[in-house]
């Protein structure tokens, strides 16, 4: 049983509790290293297992839209998010020795040291969304930070503070407004090739809207 209720652990997240915040990485951790263990991973598999599903539920639990759908607890959820990683993990090394998991709820009772092996997927459909928004979010950031200082600041400005361009001009003493412009469409067009140039985007895109590259390659 989870040994806290969700509302208190997207507090947390949201709060940026880090006390808080290491309980709940302390219980998830043996979890996801048994689920591990049993699905085909070795120990030195699961330091960077854990981190990167902890990135992903920080920016998922983060975003305002999140709620837990079909009555899942907080630790389902999180342990679905490291079985969708895992299993991303594996087809990209293109491994298929994956232990298939009983996901029934009325599956047969194991004894204890196999509970964690039994994950209930809260939302199949919720957990590839979270991720996919959490992975592009974390794409994006990585790009800005790639982009000069110039562009950071524009691209603040406008998105972060929603000031307009005429704001921006006197902020940033341009000439003009349409000059603010011009230099806001020059830093959208550089983070966009910063990121659809990146190999991560496109290996996102494959793993969860395939479709979307078949539509691409048929023009």
């Amino acid at each position: 049983m989870p040994r806290y209720n969700n509302q208190q652990v997207l507090h947390a997240f949201n709060t940026l509790d880090s006390v808080f915040i290491e309980k709940v990485y302390n219980e998830m951790t043996p979890q996801i290293e048994h689920y591990l263990l049993k699905n085909g991973g070795r120990k030195e598999n699961a330091a960077d297992l854990i981190q990167e599903v902890f990135e992903s539920i920080s920016k998922i639990f983060t975003n305002n839209d999140f709620e837990f759908k079909n009555n899942a607890s907080y630790s389902t959820f999180i342990l679905s998010v490291a079985q969708k990683k895992w299993l991303n993990f594996l087809r990209k090394k293109k491994t298929h020795s994956i232990i298939n998991l009983s996901l029934q709820n009325n599956s047969p009772k194991q004894d204890n040291t196999d509970q964690y092996t039994q994950i209930e997927l809260p939302d199949k459909e919720q957990i590839e969304e979270t991720i996919f928004e959490a992975e592009i979010k974390k794409l994006i950031d990585f790009s800005i930070a790639k982009l000069n200082k110039a562009c950071k600041e524009i691209l603040f400005m406008r998105y972060q503070k929603n000031m307009s361009h005429k704001e921006i001009m006197t902020e940033l003493m341009l000439n003009t407004e349409a000059t603010s412009r011009e230099r806001l469409r020059y830093c959208q067009q550089n983070l966009r090739n910063n990121i659809t140039k990146n190999a991560d985007y496109l290996q996102l895109i494959a793993e969860y809207y395939p479709f979307i590259l078949k539509s691409i390659k048929q023009k």
